[in-house]
């Protein structure tokens, strides 16, 4: 297919003091202006095309390929820290780490010329992760001031930008809360914390209530829910400080334990820091690590019907 494809550049390289790698020509080379030769730091950044039989590694990423940026949105004071998009496409809210209210805002993004649309107010410190309800009514956001909170369009228009708090969390958790996620109900969601609660919420007309709490052996760094159509026929993942994961079930609106497994080999307090189920399959798992790993887990065994 592409025995008539000629490479415009050789590679990439980042700049002394770029974000952003550039292109370099093949026989192109950086000297230093002391003695003519290659620096260390300079040589360890230039481009070596290879054949690639597994996935690329971030250094081949970064001096091998070349990936134009097409936007730069421009609105946070801070690393950014939390991203989710709303089940259309069309509307795009991101956080930054904060350490005072005016920098723990959401912004929302026209994802149709990524122009900035709103800010929402509601958090005191870091929003630490952004959910979107399956209809794309509500959005939920979590943070390090411990608190849970759910928005909603004030036109109901789950492609507008007017979202306005209508419901926050009590002293329900007691330490930072790391991670939430939805049931395909749109009516039910979960919470998981540094103070090993696992909370399981239900949504009315009002906010939300406490359904169950799950207390784990370790603080809880991430939590997951599978595509189950019910959510009695739904599994929770609780991925823990100490790397293991957690498989629970609900059991007449009680959470309990189904499975507990660690992923040989399991580093040290390499904490769990995103779980996600595929779509698709219910028993492919996604694991980000605090080692900068990325497994697939296949669970067939465990979720079996």
């Amino acid at each position: 297919v592409f025995q008539d494809y000629v490479p415009v550049f050789y590679g990439a390289r980042v700049p002394a003091l770029g974000l952003s790698n550039k292109a370099v020509e093949k026989c192109e080379e950086v000297l230093s202006t002391t003695n003519g030769d290659t620096h260390w730091e300079e040589e360890s950044f230039q481009a070596s095309p290879i054949e690639l039989f597994a996935a690329p590694t971030e250094d081949c990423l970064q001096q091998n390929t070349l990936w134009p940026e097409v936007h730069k949105l421009y609105g946070h004071g801070y690393e950014v820290y939390g991203i989710a998009v709303n089940p259309a496409g069309s509307v795009l809210a991101t956080s930054c780490k904060a350490s005072q209210p005016e920098d723990a805002v959401i912004i929302m993004w026209d994802t149709s010329d990524w122009v900035k649309k709103s800010e929402i107010i509601g958090h005191q410190l870091t929003v630490t992760q952004l959910e979107w309800s399956p209809d794309g009514k509500l959005l939920l956001s979590v943070s390090r001031d411990r608190k849970a909170i759910l928005y909603r369009e004030r036109d109901e228009n789950i492609n507008g930008f007017s979202y306005e708090k209508f419901w926050s969390s009590g002293k329900e958790h007691c330490r930072i809360i790391w991670s939430c996620n939805w049931f395909s109900d749109s009516k039910h969601f979960v919470t998981a914390s540094r103070d090993m609660q696992v909370i399981l919420w239900e949504c009315n007309s009002s906010g939300a209530v406490c359904l169950s709490t799950f207390k784990c052996p370790q603080p809880a760094t991430s939590v997951a829910v599978d595509c189950g159509n019910e959510m009695s026929s739904s599994f929770i993942v609780v991925g823990l400080q100490d790397g293991s994961i957690l498989l629970l079930n609900i059991n007449e609106e009680r959470l309990v334990i189904v499975h507990k497994f660690f992923v040989p080999p399991v580093p040290a307090n390499e904490a769990v820091l995103r779980l996600r189920f595929n779509p698709a399959d219910r028993n492919l798992l996604a694991v980000a690590r605090n080692d900068g790993k990325l497994q697939i887990l296949k669970l067939k065994s465990v979720i079996s019907r």
